[in-house]
């Protein structure tokens, strides 16, 4: 696997494509019959994830995620200085850019591997960082970069295995409470495997503060509704049933619910249980000074974790 200077490779030279839609599609149908549809189909019609932006968006980290890291920049960054940076989901990207500028000011230089099932997220991402080089406070630098379109289950060592890079170290970053869209022992089991002993995974994530005001903000979003049922169009018989909306509070999970089949579920976290959580699965929240890398803003938390 090898990194290439964004600015000057193909796209096919930057992408490798380990997933199809005839893929999706049987696995789609598998959850139809199992009642769970999981996060990877939601995303696939992505042109509805970008019209659901900012405030619009009952996530919230759109709009509160990327203001918390620019806050915590000065504590973040020197630790996360040369490192390989690992994004596991893109999205519209503007968050996951914000790492990305820190490397360039620090290093003048960034080496990424982002993975996404979606191949239009990671094409999304490509012209970020093109649009980002030009800038005047970053022309001098560079930016060596490989996406993976790929469910984050299917990733194995192989696929972290890369010629030509300088930084040893990596820093997995998950961004955009992307960690609350899975079976938790299923996520945290792929960093398990993917992030080495020394290495950093950088989560963000919705917090389980004001339940019911979280819960009002996914039932009364029209906009989001569509995004997230896009997938099951042509599945009449289930698009018919009433969307029911449930606070799953043994689970701290926002659920909808059509008939028997769960639609959407979105996890949200306690920082306290997230880092006893993780443990089991060998990571330990970093520390300065004894203080936790913890962090929050409004509905919206932030944590370093180290695999041990």
């Amino acid at each position: 696997m090898k990194l290439r200077k964004v600015t000057h490779s193909p796209l096919e030279d930057l992408i490798v494509t380990n997933i199809t839609n005839e893929e999706l599609d049987v696995r789609l149908e598998e959850q139809i019959d199992r009642g769970c549809i999981e996060g990877e189909q939601w995303f696939r019609n992505y042109y509805y994830w970008y019209s659901v932006p900012g405030f619009a968006n009952p996530y919230k980290t759109p709009f509160e995620e990327l203001p918390l890291l620019l806050k915590e920049e000065d504590a973040l960054k020197p630790i996360l200085a040369r490192t390989l940076k690992v994004f596991y989901g893109l999205g519209i990207g503007d968050t996951e850019i914000v790492p990305v500028t820190w490397d360039l000011r620090v290093e003048k230089k960034s080496e990424i591997y982002a993975i996404d099932v979606v191949r239009d997220f990671i094409e999304n991402f490509i012209q970020g960082l093109r649009n980002l080089i030009v800038v005047p406070e970053f022309r001098s630098s560079s930016i060596l970069f490989l996406g993976n379109t790929t469910l984050f289950e299917k990733l194995a060592q192989k696929d972290f295995e890369f010629e030509g890079v300088e930084y040893a170290r990596r820093t997995h970053i998950c961004f955009g409470n992307t960690i609350g869209n899975f079976d938790q022992e299923t996520i945290f089991s792929v960093f398990e495997k993917t992030v080495r002993k020394g290495d950093y995974l950088l989560l963000g994530y919705h917090l389980n503060d004001a339940q019911s005001a979280i819960l009002d903000q996914y039932e009364t979003n029209f906009r989001f509704q569509r995004f997230f049922l896009a997938c099951l169009e042509k599945y009449t018989d289930i698009q018919s049933k009433k969307l029911r909306w449930d606070y799953n509070k043994q689970m701290n999970t926002v659920e909808a619910w059509l008939g028997d089949t769960l639609a959407f579920r979105s996890k949200k976290y306690d920082q306290v249980e997230l880092e006893n959580f993780v443990r089991k699965f060998g990571f330990e929240v970093v520390r300065r000074k004894l203080t936790r890398i913890h962090f929050k803003f409004g509905l919206v938390g932030i944590s370093l974790l180290e695999k041990t």
